[in-house]
Formats: C-alpha cells, sequence, structure tokens
C-alpha cells in the first residue's frame, strides 16, 4: 500500500485465493488505521461496499477498483451487461482516416518488443 493510498477516504479489501481479506486488512490497518479499511469476503461484496459509500459522500466521490487484470475481467462481467455495450446512436461518430493519428508502421521495439499479433 503506497502513499497515494493515503488520501484514500476508504479501502475495500476483496480476498483472494491467495490472500483472505482478512490478511490484507491487517497490513493495510497498520498504515492506514483501521477505521479506513474494509475487508469483504468477495468482490460483489466489495464492489457493493464501494457503491454505497461512494453514494453516501455525496456526487463528487467515486471508486477505484485496484488489482490485477484477472480481477478486473471479473469486475467487468459483474458491472457490465449487453444492453451496457450497445452503441448508443448519439454515441456515433463519423471518422476518417486521417483524422486519426495512427502510425503506418509499428515501432517492434514498443513495448518491450513484445509480438502483439499484428501484421507486422
Amino acid at each position: 500500500i503506497g502513499r497515494q493510498a493515503r488520501t484514500l477516504e476508504h479501502v475495500i479489501l476483496a480476498g483472494v485465493s491467495h490472500a483472505p481479506a482478512v490478511e490484507l486488512a491487517e497490513i493495510a490497518n497498520g498504515i492506514l488505521g483501521e477505521d479506513r479499511v474494509i475487508a469483504r469476503i468477495d468482490l460483489a461484496d466489495a464492489i457493493e461496499t464501494a457503491v454505497n459509500l461512494a453514494d453516501e459522500s455525496g456526487p463528487s466521490a467515486g471508486v477505484l477498483l485496484l488489482g490485477s487484470v484477472a480481477l478486473a475481467g471479473h469486475a467487468r462481467a459483474m458491472l457490465v451487461t449487453e444492453e451496457a455495450n450497445a452503441p448508443k446512436d448519439d454515441a456515433l461518430v463519423d471518422a476518417e482516416d486521417s483524422d486519426w493519428d495512427v502510425p503506418d508502421d509499428l515501432d517492434s521495439t514498443r513495448f518491450g518488443g513484445r509480438d502483439w499479433g499484428g501484421d507486422a
């Protein structure tokens, strides 16, 4: 838990297989204080708690989800519905290829030279 977390009003921890929330909370309590740390048994519970706290705090409050890519995928699966993914008519924008600043050639040194499945 870094300096950034010290500016947060609450930290809500969800347990993962290799680190139960109670163990994570014990570490966070020592850094942030028990009044700011909330442990939840699973991700759904943690998200619900975070959203409820943000709602109580007012319109300027937000929820920041941090964790692994797998955690983000699980959260997205819980939060995003097919209906939410459907484009809205008023959200569509006409764009020409010239409107985008995209290089013609792939820079193979970018991102550590990883092969991202492109045509390079």
